[in-house]
């Protein structure tokens, strides 16, 4: 299976004392695993000193899995299930970490692996139905898996479709990553449409759907989506970003593009979020558009001089050389 990351979990880590329930711990592990920085991989510490038993394993499955340690992860996961087989919580972070370790495998283990992947995920479900981490698991793992190891699109559906039952926004999210994986660019704006009507404060499917549109040239809508995230999500500063993304890829309001990168570069971003080596870029691509090449190749430079892995700048670079 190859990797593929659908979906990022947004949790928010309280202080949790040893009477904390385990879901409660649990959405700490999401924080720390989907984002493990110092910070976030600090707030394990405290839980791992006040618990036992299938919890504490449960917790030391979680702070190897921020270390990229698979294999011991899952060992771990693996003591929780042994000590109380019927928390569908521990067998989903079994096949979780059991699934990391598939997609790194050798062929000859990778089978094996992922059929054990898909059935921590189907235990997880069937000890609770309204579980919805371990449907977002099988879903990731029918998009994933080949058809001989179970893959498969309409399966994928039917989890989506569930899970949109009982969490309209995570389903809508699942919905669209089916449709991503189909290659249905209709499923995939109609899906992200429905969530902006029912969620508008979101910002995925506004940037999934600017992303569309500029994908397909269509800038006349995708300032109009640009516009209305503005309005929208003034403060995120993603937002500053993308204005300068689709004046740079349109070549229409360079003067808003270039003011919004700009601004965009007084901040430090987030995991996941643009760098500030792709906003030199897209500056020396406004520069490029205004006929300015000195301008462009300082910035294509500054760019790959931050991140040297940075493709789109170096080439850029190289063809102004």
């Amino acid at each position: 299976m190859s990797p593929i990351r659908l979906f990022t979990l947004l949790v928010i880590a309280t202080p949790l004392g040893a009477q904390s329930s385990l879901r409660d711990v649990e959405r700490t592990c999401f924080r720390v695993t989907d984002n493990p920085t110092p910070e976030n991989v600090a707030l394990l510490q405290p839980l791992v000193t006040s618990e036992t038993g299938a919890r504490l394993a449960f917790l030391k499955g979680c702070k190897l899995m921020t270390e990229e340690k698979w294999g011991p992860a899952g060992g771990e996961f693996e003591k929780a299930v042994k000590a109380e087989p019927n928390e569908p919580v521990y067998h989903f972070w079994f096949g979780r970490a059991t699934g990391e370790q598939a997609q790194r495998a050798n062929p000859i283990r990778q089978p094996g692996l992922a059929r054990r992947t898909k059935g921590e995920f189907e235990k997880a479900v069937a000890l609770d139905s309204t579980y919805v981490p371990a449907r977002e698991g099988l879903l990731r793992y029918y998009l994933a898996a080949p058809g001989f190891l179970g893959g498969s699109i309409d399966n994928a559906r039917k989890q989506a479709l569930d899970i949109t039952k009982l969490n309209p926004y995570r389903g809508g999210i699942a919905l669209a990553n089916v449709a991503l994986q189909a290659k249905d660019t209709v499923g995939l704006i109609s899906a992200h449409e429905g969530l902006l009507s029912q969620f508008p404060d979101s910002a995925t499917p506004y940037l999934v759907l600017i992303q569309v549109q500029q994908a397909r040239k269509q800038w006349a809508q995708a300032w109009s989506m640009v516009d209305r995230f503005e309005k929208a999500r003034a403060d995120l500063p993603v937002v500053s970003y993308v204005i300068g993304r689709t004046a740079a890829e349109s070549g229409d309001q360079l003067d808003r593009g270039e003011s919004a990168l700009r601004q965009y570069l007084q901040y430090t971003p987030k995991p996941n979020e643009p760098s500030l080596a792709a906003a030199h870029w897209r500056l020396g691509m406004i520069a490029e558009k205004r006929g300015n090449t000195a301008v462009a190749r300082q910035e294509y430079q500054t760019a790959t001089t931050m991140d040297p892995k940075l493709k789109q700048a170096k080439e850029a670079l190289a063809r102004l050389k």
